[in-house]
């Protein structure tokens, strides 16, 4: 998405030829691929083991016990070049090149403040990756250092332990901020919702005027069928 986006911004002509639904599916399916195959080791080794100690049946990586300090480092280096070091440095390449282009090109006067929801735009979206997926990483690489025994503080390996689900729930949580970031800062989407937003309140007021002329016109259908009723029992007694 970063790299489709420097395109458009800074190569809009050259790129129209490469942006087309089938590089795109091309591109998505490569992706999957690596994720895919990244992900084989971890399916290889997930399993069940009952912990004696907790009383409890839990899903661990069951690595060959000869091997298990090198199959970890190995798996959390992975991760943190895979998960962090390559896609933050392509984000944040294309979106350096985007904020250059936006600055050096000679914007009327009156663009100058598009220009600047763009710019804010692209370093919310860098702020929200690093923030999410930086302390995660930090953990993981860490707690590769512990189990290489290059450090050796309990008290680090006790705070990796207490911080790293916490730090997994900020990532979990990146995949909810990106999308509100993408819609809730794009004119289109704040267009449709002041749009949307009247329509409802036009509709509301409609619906409502029209009970309240329903229980007018009920009330005076109500009075009269009353008044008809005591004219002819009035009528009667006479």
């Amino acid at each position: 998405m970063s790299v489709d986006r420097y395109l458009a911004i800074v190569h809009p002509l050259q790129s129209q030829s490469r942006r087309s639904l089938c590089q795109a599916q091309f591109i998505t399916m490569m992706v999957w691929n690596l994720d895919f195959f990244s992900s084989l080791p971890t399916i290889y080794f997930r399993n069940t083991y009952y912990l004696e100690m907790y009383k409890v049946t839990a899903c661990i990586m069951d690595f060959p016990q000869d091997d298990f300090s090198a199959w970890s480092a190995a798996l959390g280096l992975m991760k943190n070049t895979l998960g962090f070091l390559v896609p933050f440095s392509i984000i944040i390449s294309c979106y350096i090149g985007i904020g250059k282009y936006l600055l050096k090109t000679l914007y009327l006067e009156i663009n100058k403040h598009k220009r600047d929801k763009v710019l804010w735009k692209v370093l919310a979206v860098l702020l929200a990756f690093f923030i999410c997926w930086f302390p995660f990483h930090i953990l993981t690489f860490l707690d590769i250092l512990t189990m290489l025994n290059l450090i050796t503080s309990c008290k680090l390996k006790a705070l990796i332990d207490t911080l790293m689900p916490f730090t997994l729930c900020v990532v979990f949580a990146n995949s909810s901020v990106n999308p509100l970031l993408y819609c809730f800062m794009g004119n289109d989407f704040q267009q449709e919702l002041i749009y949307l937003v009247k329509r409802r309140s036009s509709v509301f007021l409609n619906k409502r005027n029209s009970i309240s002329t329903q229980l007018n016109s009920f009330s005076r259908k109500l009075i009269v069928s009353f008044s008809k009723q005591l004219m002819y029992i009035n009528a009667t007694l006479a």
